[in-house]
């Protein structure tokens, strides 16, 4: 079908800079924003070039879909990674020949391959996503416990290093399963299995940061790495690879939404695991401070309260160019905390903390360092103790506009965690202080050790020995002291507000 000319439209005539900013704010994900690209494409010349573009400027591709039939009785060498596999080795993604010119070949049929394959439309992708579980949302209690490893067969390799063949190519996502488990070895007995295997996951990284590491073809826009369920394992292997590094120093943009294993029978073990403390303490170092110098944008979460229990400590770790900082679930304990972010205050212009709260009391069983935080956190068997802190919302709202004079945009509330929506850019459903944002940690109680401030309070008064409140009024939960803390959020929200104002003009 020949498409119409501008002398055959009825559409006026417009600049391309205009078409651009048409095509541009249909956007391309929904369903019904690709049927109107799609439409746009037929109008005239000028809107199907825009327009295609746009359509194929992110394209997306699940692994599994991809699976052959005897991957349930073949065990693929590509799924193991140990120790003492070498990353740094060569890791092109070829196989024989024959393989990719055989007419069933399923690759041949996405539409990733289809678009490789035309250079025009090769040139106008930007983002490409690996999906790896035929549901990855499936949640933690719909599993049987008898679901069927996922392998990472020669494939989906190919799948995955046919990335390095779009040169214009700026963002690069993986989403894995959203239930992960790491191995059968645990002291505990109630580990269950996952479909996304820990080296399954392992592998698929192993070949993505091949493929965005050789030499062969080169994709010199890539800014973004964004890994969705990401699980909280560091495998040496991986993350002291020179590929690994050399990635992360190329990047701009770094989005990690990271995942636990959960223990099936006793969800308040899930604590007790090494890999839940060990990987947050490796986290600044091991995959931060690769890409420090050039980080302007940080996007951190996790779907378990993190930042004291898990410790992750960020002392030490300096983003010059930082101007996005968004952190998911995190819990705020020590002065230091606020103080790291306030180190950012030459470049910072963007703080989103979505459901970050402060913890008000901690009962550990065990020693603890002279911060107050345990020293050996997955193994809570000691003498019980009690910590209090009495930083408010309001103490830290009203510090913000001094200490981070650039800053533009505040954003804090609650954001949409099912499925990791917030993490994909959904807008938060709710904004400001609540009460939700005041947390308590009780180490040993289930189904999770965090209890609403609120609540604790409650517990702690129907205990026989009421003095476990230390007797500080400053620690309870009263209307006053919120309304201190919504004052100080609509008082900082006036202030960024004149900002944006002030620069406009």
């Amino acid at each position: 079908m020949r498409l119409p000319s501008d002398e055959d439209t009825i559409i006026p005539k417009l600049p391309m800079e205009i078409i651009d900013l048409i095509i541009h704010s249909i956007g391309n994900t929904t369903r019904e924003e690709i049927q109107d690209l799609e439409a746009l494409r037929l109008t005239s010349k000028n809107f199907s070039e825009v327009a295609a573009k746009e359509l194929f400027s992110n394209c997306s591709i699940n692994l599994q879909d991809l699976r052959s039939e005897e991957s349930d009785t073949t065990d693929f060498s590509d799924d193991r990674l140990d120790d003492s596999d070498d990353l740094n080795g060569s890791e092109d993604g070829n196989e024989d020949e024959d393989e990719k010119e055989r007419a069933d070949d399923p690759l041949l049929q996405t539409k990733l391959a289809k678009v490789c394959g035309v250079k025009n439309l090769a040139n106008s992708v930007r983002t490409i996503r690996y999906i790896t579980n035929l549901d990855p949302n499936t949640p933690f209690c719909d599993y049987s416990n008898r679901e069927k490893p996922n392998t990472l067969e020669p494939v989906m390799r190919r799948a995955i290093h046919l990335c390095k063949n779009f040169p214009n190519l700026t963002r690069i996502e993986v989403e894995f399963a959203c239930v992960c488990t790491f191995q059968e070895t645990h002291w505990l007995s109630f580990s269950m299995k996952a479909e996304d295997t820990y080296k399954y996951r392992q592998a698929i990284l192993k070949s993505l940061f091949g493929a965005l590491s050789s030499s062969e073809n080169l994709t010199p826009y890539l800014t973004t790495l964004s890994l969705k369920n990401l699980q909280n394992v560091n495998k040496p292997a991986l993350v002291t690879s020179e590929k690994f590094t050399k990635l992360l120093k190329r990047i701009t943009n770094l989005r990690l939404r990271i995942v636990m294993e959960e223990v099936e029978h006793a969800p308040e073990s899930s604590w007790y695991l090494e890999e839940m403390h060990t990987f947050f303490h490796k986290l600044p170092f091991a995959w931060l401070k690769p890409c420090s110098e050039n980080l302007t944008s940080l996007t951190l979460h996790a779907v378990e309260w993190w930042g004291y229990y898990p410790k992750c400590d960020f002392r030490g770790l300096h983003f010059p160019k930082l101007k996005f900082l968004e952190l998911g679930n995190y819990t705020f304990t020590h002065r230091w905390q606020m103080e790291w972010i306030y180190s950012h205050g030459d470049t910072l212009e963007t703080l989103v903390l979505d459901d970050a709260v402060i913890v008000q009391r901690f009962r550990l069983s065990g020693s603890v360092d002279s911060e107050g935080y345990p020293v050996e956190p997955w193994q809570q068997d000691g003498d019980d103790i009690t910590q209090h802190n009495f930083t408010r919302w309001a103490d830290y709202l009203a510090e913000i506009p001094v200490k981070l004079p650039k800053l533009r945009v505040f954003k804090m509330g609650a954001g949409v965690w099912d499925n990791g929506e917030n993490f994909d850019g959904m807008e938060m459903s709710r904004f400001g202080v609540h009460a939700a944002n005041y947390m308590s940690l009780d180490c040993g109680m289930g189904p999770a050790p965090w209890l609403k401030t609120d609540e604790d309070i409650k517990i702690c008064r129907n205990e026989e020995d009421e003095r476990v409140l230390k007797g500080d009024k400053r620690l309870l939960f009263e209307k006053a002291y919120l309304e201190k803390d919504v004052t100080a959020y609509d008082k900082l929200m006036r202030i960024l507000e004149e900002r944006k104002q002030n620069t406009a003009y």
